[in-house]
């Protein structure tokens, strides 16, 4: 359910912890005499999507480290100046840029006494379920963004106004129901927002991938098998559905998408599995029932698939995510 509230606190050890458990490993220490802070928070939870302002009203030094639940941080400073040192390099930005804290590379920020920002927990599964929609396939290593602060940019702008303004809304208790009810497609919005937006290692793949433009026979087939990937569909059936000769929708759609129509559609089967084990909470979910609403038959298969996807089992999934419920 989705809900917001407020915090603030003086004590430096109590916002330590405080943000170490939404974000991961946090050392602040502040600049000159005392440890005193002037620290407040307002955050909103929309589904698993957690906005947060921020600010510590003292200048200071915070050491960022690994963070065991792999999630992401999205920083967007709204007042302020600030500087992220990672890999021996040390870069400064403001309210005109953005930053994004990877899970897995610690980094120290120094910030002004007027700094404040904008924090935007982003889960590691929204993230890479947003990455394989992108690229049609399982990624080979873990998604990594530029680790040093990046100028705006239109869409980057667009993106920080849509943050702003979903937070004051939920801050003000306004929106709380529909929020809650688009969380999932906000969430993706956001992650395929930064993957498009920002430098990461994927980048180039990604810019080569959108940079094509598929004819309308291969968009009507992607959107016909996204529409019906859970019914029985035969090659037959896309083929009409193409507009298109076997030869050239085959052709084609493997010139875009870099998969045969099938193997697509099996791709959006996983999808659909995934995004069911991954936000499931009843335990009446089984593995076998979420194989076939998606679309499968063979059950054996389905977990070969999914796991060579995902790089786990269905059933893993699924635990792994009831894990944080109980």
């Amino acid at each position: 359910m989705a809900r917001s509230g407020s915090f603030q606190t003086q004590d430096i050890d109590i916002a330590i912890e405080r943000i170490t458990g939404l974000f991961g490993p946090h050392n602040i220490k502040p600049v000159g005499r005392g440890k005193k802070i002037q620290f407040e928070h307002s955050y909103a939870w929309i589904a698993d999507i957690c906005i947060n302002w921020l600010a510590y009203g003292r200048e200071l030094s915070n050491s960022i480290g690994e963070f065991s639940d792999e999630n992401y941080c999205l920083m967007l400073p709204v007042g302020g100046h600030y500087s992220i040192e990672a890999g021996g390099k040390r870069v400064e930005g403001g309210s005109d840029s953005l930053t994004v804290i990877n899970p897995t590379c610690p980094v120290t920020l120094e910030a002004s006494h007027d700094y404040r920002n904008i924090s935007v927990r982003i889960t590691r599964s929204a993230i890479d379920r947003v990455l394989v929609q992108h690229l049609g396939e399982r990624p080979n290593s873990p998604l990594t963004f530029a680790c040093h602060p990046q100028v705006l940019k239109d869409s980057t702008e667009s993106l920080k106004n849509m943050i702003l303004q979903v937070w004051r809304e939920c801050h003000q208790r306004k929106s709380l129901s529909t929020y809650e009810a688009v969380g999932r497609e906000l969430e993706g919005l956001f992650a395929s927002m930064l993957l498009l937006n920002v430098p990461n290692n994927y980048t180039d793949k990604l810019t080569k991938i959108h940079e094509l433009k598929p004819s309308v026979g291969c968009r009507a087939t992607a959107n016909y098998l996204k529409e019906n990937a859970t019914e029985n569909i035969h090659l037959d059936d896309i083929v009409q559905a193409s507009g298109l000769t076997k030869t050239s929708l085959y052709t084609e759609f493997k010139k875009y998408y870099g998969m045969t129509p099938m193997k697509f559609l099996r791709v959006e089967r996983l999808r659909l599995a995934y995004e069911t084990l991954a936000s499931a909470t009843a335990s009446s979910i089984s593995v076998t029932n979420v194989a076939i609403d998606s679309g499968f038959t063979h059950f054996s298969r389905f977990a070969n698939y999914y796991k060579k996807q995902f790089g786990e089992l269905p059933s893993q999934t699924l635990q792994r995510h009831r894990q944080k419920f109980q």
